[in-house]
């Protein structure tokens, strides 16, 4: 059975006839995409290769930089050790005057804390002294009241001492 099928077939393709023109035009068109298909091929092919460039120029200058960048850290690293040093010993010193300036603060906070009580003595102390005033200011008015009494008395007796020649 297989063999009958083979030899219709065969047959069969015997009997097509194939037009030259038709054949040739295909040719054509098939050498066309072939030809678009390559010249795509290539266009996709620059494209790649251009882009596979751009990225090993920038990765490139991205290597350059950072091996520019450690010279330039293992030059420099001594300066930059012994800024950081430096600057570490200072923030321990400024530390260290901000500790004292606290206690100072604190200590400070301590003898001020007794301002009001030493404001009301102060006041309170006014006040005596004013009664005070007050108080000499009565004591002098009666010593002048007693100058007095004791120069009227004693006029007589410095009359009778003028008399008598004393």
């Amino acid at each position: 059975m297989e063999q009958s099928e083979n030899e219709d077939l065969m047959d069969d393709k015997k009997n097509v006839s194939v037009d030259p023109l038709l054949l040739g035009q295909m040719s054509k068109q098939l050498q066309n995409i072939l030809a678009i298909r390559g010249d795509l091929s290539l266009k996709v092919a620059k494209r790649v290769t251009f882009i596979t460039r751009f990225n090993m120029i920038v990765f490139g200058s991205i290597a350059i930089s950072f091996l520019l960048f450690m010279i330039i850290m293992a030059t420099k690293i001594n300066t930059l050790t012994n800024t950081v040093n430096t600057m570490n010993t200072i923030f321990i010193n400024m530390t260290n005057d901000m500790l004292v300036m606290q206690k100072h603060v604190a200590h400070m906070e301590s003898k001020v804390s007794t301002l009001p009580a030493m404001q009301k003595d102060l006041v309170s102390m006014e006040k005596t002294m004013h009664n005070m005033d007050n108080s000499f200011t009565e004591m002098q008015n009666s010593l002048n009241n007693v100058q007095n009494d004791v120069d009227r008395i004693s006029n007589p007796i410095e009359k009778l001492n003028q008399l008598l020649g004393l």
